[in-house]
């Protein structure tokens, strides 16, 4: 560890392949695997960190709602949700500057007008959360500058292979992000929109119980993805930094996009029946008509990491990265029963 004021030292991460043998890692005599030096495969990740790096985002909301009771049998819902989300970082960075207004609208009509049968419509959006993992992606929190370097050679195997850890055989620059650098966000980004929409019709089952029946529909926008789609020279950026001259990268934007799909529609069958003073039934059954798309969104335990969407369009296209189908977690049914 440098001593207190000085700066730490690069990290360096040494990604390379390791010997087999009989179908299993060959280990040296500490047990560990023993790596291998190939030109032009193995790599060098040099990692720049800026130590101290905060991001802070506030998201202030005024919520207003009014019921309207319009006549014996309508009953009106109006509401909406004012977001106002404004971020900053190390480096007087703003990532967020948006302003939205979601509403909020329902409806309940008494059909027979004594409070037995009532319908019910609602339609409402709903905006996502500001993840950090997203909105910290042009400033240094928790992501570092990174360079991916190369290997020259010679080749060669094992910890006691003296070229293969010589930074000077890493000579050719392949990659890497800086994210004050070559990331960028198109002015008013904001977080995905949920539209919702639904029709319901409820009745008392003789006096103890009830049924209900619900049509779902749902359909997501405004998603949040990087791209890397321009060839130009503009496209590109020539990092240099404390005078030391990175090379030039391809500039990454993160942008708003209705172009990725995610569609859900389902009916919902929910019922009760209270079998005596102490025990009650209940149930639902969901029954998916569609949820369909060509956009899984966020892997297990990565929540908005970006994908391949947007990224490189003249060598992945959609039709063959992002097939419209239905999507990972179609389920056709799905019953849930408890008591109490």
């Amino acid at each position: 560890v440098p001593a207190e004021g000085r700066p730490r030292p690069p990290r360096y991460v040494f990604r390379a392949d390791y010997v087999m043998a009989g179908g299993q890692p060959a280990l040296n005599a500490d047990g560990h695997p023993i790596p291998m030096f190939v030109p032009g495969t193995t790599r060098l990740e040099n990692w720049l960190a800026t130590r101290n790096a905060t991001l802070d985002i506030q998201t202030n909301s005024f919520y207003v709602h009014d019921q309207w009771t319009a006549g014996p049998r309508w009953t009106f819902d109006l509401g909406a949700r004012l977001e106002v989300v404004r971020s900053e970082a190390t480096g007087d960075i703003n990532s967020v500057d948006t302003t939205n207004i979601v509403p909020r609208l329902g409806a309940s009509y008494d059909i027979t007008g004594e409070g037995r049968w009532i319908a019910q419509a609602t339609y409402g959006h709903y905006a996502g959360k500001y993840s950090e993992a997203q909105f910290s992606s042009n400033t240094d929190v928790a992501n570092p500058s990174l360079v991916v370097h190369q290997y020259s050679g010679p080749a060669g195997q094992g910890y006691d292979f003296a070229p293969g850890f010589d930074l000077n055989n890493y000579t050719t620059n392949i990659g890497g992000s800086f994210p004050t650098a070559n990331i960028f966000f198109e002015d008013g980004l904001e977080s995905p929109l949920t539209k919702e929409f639904t029709l319901a019709l409820g009745a008392p089952v003789a006096d103890p119980g009830a049924v209900k029946v619900s049509y779902q529909w749902r359909t997501m926008s405004s998603f949040i993805e990087d791209f890397i789609d321009d060839p130009s020279p503009e496209g590109r950026t020539t990092v240099v930094r404390d005078g030391v001259d990175f090379g030039t990268f391809d500039n990454i934007e993160f942008r708003n996009t209705d172009d990725p799909v995610r569609d859900y529609q389902a009916l919902v069958f929910q019922g009760d029946y209270r079998l005596g003073d102490r025990w009650r039934a209940d149930a639902h059954w969901t029954v998916q008509l569609r949820n369909h798309g060509n956009y899984e969104g966020e892997a297990t335990n990565q929540p908005g990491v970006p994908s391949v969407f947007g990224d490189y369009p003249e060598i992945i296209s959609l039709g063959r990265n992002f097939p419209e189908g239905r999507l990972d977690d179609f389920q056709r049914h799905k019953v849930r029963a408890w008591t109490t």
